[in-house]
């Protein structure tokens, strides 16, 4: 980086480790969080050959996939789990809507 003040490479360079601290850690590449399949999975990863691990699956038949669970941090195998999650999110949501949503200029 020659030519670049020492502020603009301290700043590039800060914005890169930023970058690879808040990365995923994926190591079976399946699109998941490796934290959140060992915390929901017996401290295991997610294996490839199982049809319940792929991101698509829904596993508990809640309608979110572990896509959406691993967004949500919720439990995969547990249906509770997301209506637990929206019913704790619900007056946020509602507050939201109303602050924002049906407010008249």
């Amino acid at each position: 980086m020659t030519g670049f003040s020492p502020f603009f490479r301290h700043c590039v360079l800060s914005l890169a480790f930023a970058v690879q601290v808040f990365a995923i850690s994926d190591e079976n590449t399946n699109g998941l969080s490796d934290v959140w399949e060992r915390l929901f999975n017996s401290g295991q990863l997610f294996s490839s050959s199982n049809l319940a691990h792929v991101s698509t699956a829904d596993p508990d038949g809640d309608s979110w996939t572990n896509a959406t669970e691993a967004i949500a941090d919720t439990n995969p195998f547990v249906r509770a789990a997301v209506e637990r999650f929206a019913s704790e999110n619900r007056l946020k949501i509602e507050h939201l809507h109303d602050k924002w949503l049906l407010r008249k200029p």
